[in-house]
């Protein structure tokens, strides 16, 4: 029986919390567990680099420019047809700016085959990020 009291007088000691009064204070250090805690920003410089890394492609796809001209002369099969007839009727110059004729460019230019054969070589990480 005296066994089974002094296992009760130790549970009950570990489920006591600790006398906080006892605890020291510690100035600026961080501390963990008793221990002190380096403060290394490793782990958010790293975070910081991901991201900026991140950031650093999703703007190079933004400001990417392809040469479509080029794109629908490679992609035409069968047809006899140069840079400059795809030049022709492909772009169209309104209030001075050079634009792209819209349909021409959609029967033409197939984004999607560009995209699989080239973008996805370029781009790797906005390829993963398309198919989620």
């Amino acid at each position: 029986m005296r066994a089974a009291d002094s296992n009760d007088s130790q549970n009950a000691a570990v489920d006591t919390p600790p006398n906080m009064d006892l605890v020291p204070t510690v100035d600026d250090d961080l501390v963990i567990c008793g221990a002190p805690l380096m403060s290394t920003p490793a782990n958010s410089e790293l975070m910081s680099s991901i991201r900026d890394q991140a950031n650093q492609v999703l703007d190079e796809w933004f400001t990417h420019t392809e040469q479509w001209v080029r794109v629908a002369v490679h992609q035409t099969t069968g047809e006899s047809m140069t840079t400059e007839d795809f030049t022709k009727q492909l772009l169209v110059r309104r209030n001075s700016e050079v634009c792209w004729r819209l349909q021409a460019f959609c029967k033409h230019v197939d984004v999607c085959r560009w995209y699989r054969e080239t973008g996805t070589a370029k781009f790797p990480s906005i390829a993963a990020l398309a198919r989620v």
